[in-house]
């Protein structure tokens, strides 16, 4: 399992819980690729109220997830419809994530809506 740096706090609950072999889905890929955006689009890591990563994970595997920000660097309309999707890609339950091509044909229409 990965346990050095900021990566803890990308990795699916699911998957940090220690209740299954440690083996990444699609649904997990998902899930930690909405990290990444939030990351990108907040400048900060998830989870950034914990200054321990393991107290992030037990967040994390306890349906706690980031919160929306005040400030990002999207557009106020973009910044709903983005929020939308990461919500969904973070969901609790593994099987309620989009797809990857799901979330590819979300980001297109995003990145093609006019500010």
């Amino acid at each position: 399992m990965i346990r050095e740096g900021g990566r803890l706090r990308f990795l699916a609950p699911e998957l940090s819980s220690g209740h299954s072999a440690f083996r990444t889905a699609t649904s997990s890929d998902v899930y930690s690729l909405a990290m990444t955006f939030f990351n990108l689009i907040t400048l900060s890591p998830p989870f950034l109220e914990y200054q321990s990563e393991m107290k992030a994970v037990h967040a994390a595997e306890n349906g706690a997830r980031p919160q929306r920000p005040g400030s990002h660097n999207l557009p106020p309309l973009t910044a709903g419809v983005m929020w939308e999707l990461l919500e969904k890609m973070w969901d609790h339950v593994p099987e309620n994530r989009p797809s990857a091509s799901d979330v590819q044909m979300h980001m297109e229409g995003i990145m093609n809506t006019p500010v």
